[in-house]
């Protein structure tokens, strides 16, 4: 069973790449707030 992070991901940049697209780009919670690894967020 999986537990989520406590914690948000940190360093969140969005980016525009056009006129309907963005990036987004994140650093991942603390180690300590992680919990397990990390497989994606929705």
């Amino acid at each position: 069973m999986s537990v989520v992070p406590s914690a948000p991901p940190e360093v969140l940049d969005i980016t525009p790449v056009n006129a309907s697209a963005l990036v987004a780009r994140w650093k991942p919670p603390p180690a300590r707030h992680q919990n397990g690894i990390i497989l994606g967020y929705q």
